[in-house]
């Protein structure tokens, strides 16, 4: 009820509440069931509540399967974002560098390794307050190979 409370508030002052769960492969399917069951927070003209699921390739996996069908109904919106290439990820990781007061993102790429992960790039430049890269940030994976899902209806502006 608290939170059913707090979502009409919202609504009333014209504000949309958005749920971002990153790393979303890593729930178990007894918690998917609980996100879908917040989907269902809505009044006779609107969601209530946006959810975003955002995590690695697992993710499209886990709803895929059969028991998880009805959370699977509701995502209206899908998107893969494969991997980055050298260039992309340079110019990603040269932002992530200014950002943490650094500079030379070529450099952070070779030493890192070209397949290293982004999101450990990312923590390394500026993430939790490291301002360095780290040759541990490096791992087996291509960069930024993610999915996003979109849960419930995104009401167009």
């Amino acid at each position: 009820d608290e939170l059913n409370q707090f979502l009409l508030e919202r609504v009333a002052e014209g504000k949309d509440v958005v749920l971002l769960i990153d790393e979303a492969q890593d729930l178990t399917p007894e918690n998917l069931e609980q996100v879908r069951l917040l989907s269902n927070l809505e009044t006779d003209q609107r969601k209530l509540l946006q959810i975003v699921l955002m995590g690695q390739p697992e993710l499209r996996a886990m709803l895929d399967r059969h028991d998880l069908r009805q959370l699977r109904q509701r995502i209206t919106v899908r998107y893969h974002l494969g991997p980055l290439t050298r260039h992309e990820t340079e110019f990603y990781i040269q932002h992530r560098l200014a950002v943490a007061g650094g500079d030379d993102a070529s450099r952070a790429v070779e030493r890192a390794g070209f397949r290293s992960r982004v999101s450990g790039l990312l923590a390394g430049a500026g993430g939790a307050g490291n301002s360095r890269l780290r040759q541990s940030d490096s791992v087996s994976r291509p960069a930024a190979d993610l999915s996003a899902l979109a849960v419930g209806y995104v009401r167009p502006d």
